[in-house]
């Protein structure tokens, strides 16, 4: 004998089957979903990462500019202040050799400056030596009138 089972018993066997297949189905989409949302969830927090990062990076790279231009400012202005007490030292001297006759530190005038440097420079090296001597004798001349000069200038 061979038990039958009606078609109302296979109906709801096959309802029930459909079912559990469609709870299941449901279940991996919530989970494919839930996946889906912490990968999302994932790839937005790289990039607020990613974003304060570059946020910190601005501000160390304007913190850097900042940072030259104060240098840059301390510089100017020691620059500045070296100029002011050179200009201020020129003053002084000036004044000092006003008061003391008219005479420059140095030596005298630019043409007496020029001399002085011409004359204590080392001799030229030339192919005729008759040139050379009048060059060196020129120079002892020089020499000897700047001696001079200076002389009379310390007297006074």
């Amino acid at each position: 004998m061979s038990l039958r089972v009606g078609p109302e018993a296979e109906h709801r066997e096959a309802s029930n089957s459909c079912s559990k297949i469609r709870d299941d189905l449901v279940a991996c989409m919530q989970v494919a979903a839930a996946a889906a949302a912490a990968a999302a969830a994932a790839a937005a927090a790289a990039a607020a990462a990613a974003a304060a990062a570059a946020a910190l990076s601005a501000a160390a790279a304007a913190a850097a500019a900042a940072a030259a231009a104060a240098a840059a400012a301390a510089a100017a202005a020691a620059a500045a202040q070296q100029q002011q007490q050179a200009a201020a030292h020129e003053d002084a001297a000036a004044a000092r050799n006003s008061a003391a006759g008219g005479s420059s530190s140095a030596g005298g005038s630019s043409s007496s400056k020029k001399l002085l440097l011409w004359a204590c420079s080392s001799s030229s090296s030339s192919s005729s030596s008759s040139s050379s001597s009048k060059d060196e004798l020129l120079r002892l001349s020089c020499m000897q009138q700047i001696w001079e000069k200076g002389k009379e200038a310390a007297k006074e």
